[in-house]
């Protein structure tokens, strides 16, 4: 395995950003399974899943395959975006429709880098890129997103994109014994929204 480049050695524009296709699958998968193993390294808990916890890369691939291939008008769909150092995928962000026609209008949010490539832009980046394709799609009018309430550095990314806070829920999760309040995001795509 080749090891993870030290953030001071990559130049921000030597990073590349695209809308995921099947092919890019397996280096998504090997990117968020990688991501997974920082959450609660130290005081960087960002998932409700314990520290150590292990993804399962066949329920990753299942649900991709099954969301890419759907059109924005169906329930269910996904998009994901990668941002790629050289032919590593080392972030993402990612759209998820809901199951429910109702809720055709809105996407909910989830965006992870590697912590080697964080306090770069690079989120930001992958961020309005995502942003910019929602718009315009004529069905979406609403991206919702989760996130905990002392995770300062994303929350303070999404609201210099225009999300606010539009609700919290206490003890929202427990990890390890540990209690955490999640906030609620939300971000309106169209001005009658």
């Amino acid at each position: 395995m080749v090891p993870a480049p030290n953030a001071d050695t990559v130049p921000a524009r030597s990073m590349q950003q695209s809308l995921l296709e099947p092919n890019d699958l397996e280096r998504l998968v090997c990117h968020l399974r990688r991501h997974g193993r920082e959450n609660g390294v130290g005081d960087d808990l960002f998932n409700p899943y314990p520290r150590g916890y292990e993804v399962d890369p066949d329920a990753l691939r299942l649900r991709r395959r099954a969301a890419w291939p759907l059109s924005v008008s169906q329930p269910g769909w996904a998009r994901t975006w990668a941002l790629w150092h050289r032919d590593r995928v080392v972030g993402h962000v990612e759209l998820f429709g809901s199951r429910l026609p109702a809720e055709g209008h809105r996407a909910r949010l989830g965006m992870g880098l590697e912590r080697e490539f964080r306090g770069r832009g690079n989120g930001r980046r992958l961020l309005e890129t995502c942003l910019s394709w929602a718009r315009e799609q004529p069905s979406l009018a609403w991206i919702d997103l989760g996130v905990f309430s002392r995770n300062a550095a994303a929350r303070a990314l999404y609201e210099s994109c225009g999300f606010a806070v539009v609700g919290s829920v206490r003890d929202r999760f427990r990890v390890d014994g540990e209690s955490i309040d999640d906030l609620a995001m939300t971000l309106g795509l169209r001005r009658d929204g």
